[in-house]
């Protein structure tokens, strides 16, 4: 069965609206991909598509007055996938990645770093929730707040994950004996 990450979220701000807020995140995301691709520089400008020894970068997008989109595929040679899309929503910009792995492999689709650099650089929501960008240590000091405000609470409407050590936690709010909680 293939692996398969999604999110969707929405950035707004930075003193940008609309189709120049979505002009200023695809500069930002194509910027870092084609570094990470290696593709040069006089197509960081194009849409298209380029193949290399690191695969295959698809890009596609459109500007209008009020409207603007856009879509970045890059295929890896080990058949992983890592797909953006953006779209304008008013003055929002409507954010969806998503990262494939193929059939049968060993390996675990997550969320791809440059996720992490665009919820750092931009204002994003979930949900009209601001999304924690790091991980929260749980201690023996913070389990109950843990539980009560983050598992338990009856305003959260983000997912929470929660992961230990394979056979070493001990939290009386978790039930399952797994790696992975939610």
């Amino acid at each position: 069965m293939p692996s398969r990450y999604q999110t969707v979220f929405t950035i707004s701000g930075l003193g940008r609206n609309g189709p120049n807020l979505l002009d200023h995140v695809r500069s930002y995301i194509r910027g870092i991909v084609h570094e990470q691709f290696g593709i040069p520089l006089v197509a960081w400008t194009d849409d298209g598509v380029w193949e290399n020894e690191n695969g295959e970068l698809r890009i596609d997008s459109d500007r209008r007055d009020s409207f603007a989109y856009f879509t970045l595929t890059w295929r890896r040679p080990d058949e992983w996938e890592m797909r953006w899309r953006l779209s304008t929503r008013g003055d929002d910009v409507e954010a969806e990645v998503q990262v494939l792995g193929p059939d049968n492999d060993i390996r675990t689709a997550g969320a791809p770093a440059l996720l992490d650099d665009v919820l750092r650089t931009y204002h994003c929501r979930i949900q009209g929730e601001t999304p924690y960008p790091d991980a929260i240590a749980v201690t023996n000091e913070n389990t109950d707040w843990y539980a009560e405000s983050l598992i338990l609470g009856q305003e959260r409407r983000i997912p929470v994950v929660a992961v230990s050590q394979r056979h070493s936690h001990t939290c009386s709010h978790c039930y399952a004996d797994t790696d992975t909680y939610s």
